[in-house]
């Protein structure tokens, strides 16, 4: 199955959203964190489930066949919510700088690391992950403890199937036949009653789904700042987003960047939230 991709992050409200795209054999595998900013520790919390699920996910297909992928996904994203906790309790473990550091560490270099994916310049990405250092330390000193939390939504495409695990208010669709259908969305505002915790690790219940892909299929994972659903007055709500991801489609231009584009003519540049989208054809 040959997949061709499309993407935008968008970092500048907020800075906690967390995009990761990689290829293990012929699994396609696609993932979209938003760190709660509530939390101010949100991009830790992002960017650990990503690099998380991506080390578990490699560790269970790498060089093997027959792999159950629900379970996989599944585990992936507990595996995840682990990481967090572990981290907390690394970070409790001890009063000096030593261990904010090797969080620290290893948070800019995994942001480093998918530097292609970023939509923000790099002087701002080198400044936020020393705004974070400075707030594990200062958390550490004042003795408030730890608490990052994030939702996170995941798929791997595989043989013309699509595999998907979702917490919180990450949005899938599937575009089949220019019609958008629902994969898994939570109402915009609406109470988050499923994400990761450095406290709790997995809150709530993992959605799971499997579906059947066609040639000329679009799968489409975002953060709940891409609003997707964006329309103006007197207007449907998807209308608008549906129209620009096929006119882009037929200029060959990127739809994902394109949509940010038209967002952030519409808000007047600046976008309310950090906005991560990524955009698949099944080819």
């Amino acid at each position: 199955m040959n997949v061709r991709f499309y993407y935008a992050l968008y970092n500048e409200a907020h800075g906690d959203d967390q995009v990761n795209i990689f290829q293990a054999g012929d699994y396609h595998v696609f993932a979209v964190a938003d760190g709660v900013s509530e939390c101010e520790l949100g991009r830790v919390a992002s960017v650990l489930a990503c690099a998380a699920f991506e080390e578990y996910f490699m560790e269970r297909v790498a060089g093997r066949g027959g792999v159950d992928l629900e379970e996989v996904v599944t585990d992936g994203v507990r595996r995840a919510g682990e990481r967090l906790v572990n981290v907390k309790q690394i970070l409790s473990a001890s009063q000096d700088e030593g261990p904010v550091d090797l969080v620290i560490g290893s948070v800019k270099r995994f942001i480093e690391s998918r530097a292609w994916l970023e939509q923000t310049p790099a002087e701002l990405i080198s400044k936020r992950v020393d705004e974070l250092r400075e707030r594990l330390l200062n958390a550490k000193k004042s003795g408030e403890g730890f608490a990052f939390e994030t939702t996170l939504g995941v798929a791997v495409l595989h043989n013309y199937k699509v595999y998907t695990a979702a917490l919180g208010d990450v949005e899938m669709y599937l575009l089949k036949r220019n019609k958008l259908f629902p994969h898994y969305v939570t109402p915009r505002g609406g109470l988050i009653d499923s994400y990761l915790s450095s406290d709790r690790g997995v809150v709530g219940a993992i959605d799971i789904a499997v579906r059947r892909l066609e040639r000329g299929d679009v799968f489409i994972l975002a953060s709940d700042g891409a609003y997707l659903s964006y329309a103006p007055l007197g207007k449907y709500p998807y209308t608008l987003f549906v129209n620009q991801l096929l006119k882009s489609f037929e200029k060959g231009e990127n739809p994902a960047q394109q949509w940010l584009a038209r967002l952030r003519k519409e808000f007047g540049d600046g976008l309310p939230d950090d906005f991560s989208l990524v955009i698949v054809k099944v080819e």
